[in-house]
């Protein structure tokens, strides 16, 4: 008998909650969304990078033969900063400029054939028109045979023109052809001196020397240090607010109690179709001491006033699965509500979602949708 007691009594509170919950009203309080001003501080996560950047990366097959710089250290633009293995790559050079001399050599072996062969056409050309030339009135000085034979190497000799005229053709396309393998050669091997192609710091180093490297491998990464930013991650909503040259406090991770000044240098202006962010590239009145690239920083864009907002106690967002919103009352019921929000001050939040006059947010404390209030 207890157990089946126990049993009616699982179901029945929990329904008599419900019932509760549903059916008599509960006070709970309430505000009204406001129009006013608000000065609020923007903030947003961001991340150390930089304007102007490179990965050197090697552009042939051989091995590093000296190191010249290590993570950390300035280096200057044009300076050397690795030397790769340029004996195969010196090779290279060799055999492409024999290939170049050959293909140059045929060109004027060709070019001297197609001379002869021109020569050769116009004789025999004017052999035949002083051949024909003895056949007229009636009279034959030459046999028929002999002057088929004059118009037969007339033939020959405008044909074998032809071939040497192509002949000629692709001899130049194969000098343009051996001519372009050794200035690839050249410029292989003038890549294997790594030189800095800006003012800038060795950041991170990815092979030492002995290391096979191949087209493509990464060497070196180098930033120009008076470019670094703090590209901060802001909502949509604010893409009209922030100005260029507008004040800005940055945070590091490393350095959290720290604040740094700078101002913002850029606005970019697209969206993240996922996140619905826009980034904003902050420029720092001086770096901290320590510092590294792709560090997580804090970005405050202070003093930021928005003289006409829709407002509410900031206490009076919720969040419910994941998603930001207000409790409405609708119909002496509780009904949550996504919304977007903009900017805060500590007290006061900016709803940017448009809502009804007078409509009333309820206290999310302890709500429930289709809950029924009773609002005071």
């Amino acid at each position: 008998m207890r157990k089946a007691w126990l049993a009616l009594a699982v179901l029945v509170l929990p329904a008599a909650k419900a019932a509760r919950i549903y059916l008599v009203p509960t006070r709970v309080p309430w505000v009204a969304v406001v129009q006013s001003a608000i000065h609020a501080t923007c903030s947003a996560p961001g991340t150390l990078d930089a304007l102007l950047s490179a990965n050197l990366g090697a552009k042939a097959s051989t091995r590093v033969a000296e190191l010249r710089v290590d993570v950390g250290d300035r280096v200057r633009a044009g300076q050397v900063l690795m030397c790769l293995d340029r004996t195969e790559l010196a090779d290279q050079v060799r055999e492409a400029a024999a290939a170049s001399d050959a293909a140059e050599h045929q060109v004027r072996v060709a070019a001297a054939a197609l001379k002869r062969a021109e020569v050769l056409q116009d004789r025999a050309a004017r052999d035949l028109r002083r051949h024909e030339s003895l056949q007229v009135d009636g009279l034959r000085i030459l046999s028929e045979a002999d002057l088929d034979g004059t118009r037969t190497q007339a033939r020959a000799a405008v044909e074998d023109t032809g071939q040497a005229r192509a002949a000629l053709a692709l001899a130049v396309s194969a000098r343009g052809q051996a001519g372009a393998g050794l200035a690839a050669a050249r410029s292989r091997l003038r890549d294997a001196t790594i030189l800095a192609p800006f003012d800038g710091l060795v950041t991170a180093r990815w092979k030492s020397p002995g290391d096979v490297v191949t087209p493509g491998s990464a060497l070196l990464s180098l930033v120009n240090v008076p470019s670094l930013v703090v590209v901060a991650r802001f909502d949509e909503s604010l893409i009209g607010r922030i100005r260029p040259g507008a004040a800005a406090q940055v945070r590091f991770d490393s350095a959290p109690d720290r604040s740094l000044p700078g101002l913002v240098a850029r606005v970019n202006r697209s969206v993240d179709p996922d996140t619905r962010e826009f980034t904003v590239n902050v420029a720092l009145d001086a770096l901290p001491e320590a510092w590294a690239m792709g560090e997580r920083a804090r970005v405050e864009l202070p003093d930021q006033l928005v003289p006409s907002a829709q407002t509410i106690p900031a206490g009076f967002l919720a969040v419910r699965r994941g998603r930001k919103g207000l409790w409405i009352l609708k119909g002496a019921r509780a009904e949550f509500q996504a919304v977007a929000v903009g900017v805060a001050d500590g007290t006061r939040l900016e709803v940017l979602t448009r809502l009804p006059a007078g409509t009333r947010v309820l206290d999310p404390r302890g709500l429930w949708p289709g809950m029924r209030v009773a609002a005071p």
